[in-house]
């Protein structure tokens, strides 16, 4: 069963404390910082009371990411720094990624349903491996795209995720890795 509110989650969890609480996932894809931070927080006053998996595309979606934080291992804070940004990168873009339409204030990233496909699959099958019991720790998985998609939309590998693709340099696959707890996390190493 699905439940849905028509609210922020901060309120979702002020008018649905028990229910959120209680459930057996969350997902979370919202994009801003200031919200996924508190979502960290409140997962962590809550003593990890519920898995939560979140999901995020990289410029050009020529890279996602799925990271599942449980009670064994780190929270989201642990590997993004202080406004959010991952520390581990895909890709790197000698030039902003962000395009405007003409004629108006309206901002996006060129990329579409083709590009997101891999990720939302990702995102969705880390989902329905917490459900199923499969994870048991706190997890980060990684799509990769073509490496001929983010050269022709202008990017390159960082040199971080070549040392870990090693010979796998035409990209198109996923990498698992674990998100582990850091001593210095100022969120999770406070409790």
């Amino acid at each position: 069963r699905i439940d849905a509110w028509d609210a922020t989650w901060q309120q979702a969890a002020e008018d649905h404390a028990t229910e959120l609480a209680s459930c057996d996932l969350v997902v979370s894809a919202m994009g801003d910082w200031a919200s996924e931070g508190a979502l960290n927080e409140w997962h962590l006053e809550n003593r990890h009371s519920v898995p939560i998996v979140y999901g995020w595309t990289e410029p050009h979606a020529a890279a996602g990411h799925a990271v599942a934080t449980l009670a064994d291992g780190g929270c989201l804070q642990c590997h993004v720094d202080t406004t959010g940004l991952p520390l581990l990168r895909v890709t790197e873009w000698p030039i902003s990624t962000i395009r405007k339409e003409p004629g108006c204030g309206a901002v996006y990233q060129p990329y579409g349903p083709i590009e997101l496909e891999n990720i939302i699959s990702l995102v969705a099958e880390l989902a329905i491996d917490c459900l199923l019991g499969a994870v048991t720790t706190s997890i980060h998985r990684i799509w990769a795209s073509r490496s001929s998609l983010v050269a022709a939309a202008g990017g390159n590998w960082t040199a971080e995720w070549k040392a870990i693709a090693g010979t796998r340099t035409f990209g198109a696959f996923v990498e698992e890795r674990p998100w582990r707890a850091v001593q210095t996390c100022p969120e999770c190493s406070a409790i």
